[in-house]
C-alpha cells in the first residue's frame, strides 16, 4: 500500500491570525492607525514608526498564544489529516516556540506531537506540499508550492494561490474524490 501524501502547513498566518494581531498590538503601542492591507511586502518593519523594534511585540509573553485561528483552519486540518500526513512547520525564535506550540495543542489536536516541527530555515522540509504565506519558504521548497492569500504577498504571482481554508479543503479532497493525482 502507498503511504499517504504529506502536506506541510505554515503557522503563521496560515493558520492563525499573526498579522491583523501585530498590527493591532503595533497600533495600541504607538497610537498609530496602521491596517494589516497597509502591509505590501514581507518587510513590516518599513511601514511602521517604530522600525525594526515591531518585533519586540513577538516576544512578549503569551503573544503567539492568544492569537486567533483563521476561518475554516481547523475544520480543514482535521479532514485533511484523514487523508493526508500533515505537519506543520513554523520557523519559530526560541523565544516563541512553546506558546506556539501550545497554541497548536489547544486548536489543532489532530496534529500528532511527531509532526510539528519548529525551524529556522525551512528549505531542509521535503514533503509533497507545502502551504505557506511566505514566498521565500516556498522559493527553497521542491514540492508543490501553495501561497496562502495575505496582503504582504499580492504581488506573488509565482506560486498556485489559495485565499482561505475552503479553498484548501476543496483542492485536495475534490481531487481525492474523484480519483485525480494532485
Amino acid at each position: 500500500m502507498r503511504s499517504p501524501k504529506t502536506i506541510v502547513l505554515d503557522l503563521d498566518d496560515t493558520l492563525n491570525c499573526l498579522l491583523e494581531t501585530w498590527v493591532n498590538f503595533y497600533n495600541h503601542f504607538y497610537n498609530d492607525d496602521l491596517t494589516k492591507e497597509d502591509i505590501l511586502s514581507w518587510d513590516i518593519w518599513k511601514y511602521v514608526k517604530c522600525g525594526k523594534e515591531i518585533y519586540d511585540i513577538l516576544k512578549l509573553p503569551g503573544f503567539f498564544y492568544h492569537l486567533p485561528v483563521k476561518e475554516g483552519a481547523q475544520e480543514a486540518v482535521s479532514q485533511l489529516s484523514k487523508c493526508f500526513d500533515v505537519f506543520i512547520v513554523s520557523a519559530s525564535h526560541p523565544e516563541s516556540m512553546y506558546d506556539k506550540y501550545k497554541w497548536i495543542r489547544k486548536y489543532f489536536p489532530c496534529i500528532s506531537e511527531d509532526n510539528i516541527c519548529f525551524v529556522k530555515n525551512k528549505s531542509i522540509i521535503h514533503a509533497d506540499y507545502m502551504i505557506d504565506d511566505n514566498p521565500h519558504n516556498l522559493e527553497v521548497f521542491r514540492g508543490r508550492k501553495i501561497l496562502m492569500d495575505a496582503p504582504h504577498n499580492k504581488n506573488e504571482n509565482r506560486f498556485f494561490r489559495v485565499r482561505n481554508w475552503n479553498e484548501i479543503k476543496d483542492y485536495f479532497l475534490s481531487a481525492l474524490e474523484i480519483g485525480t493525482e494532485l
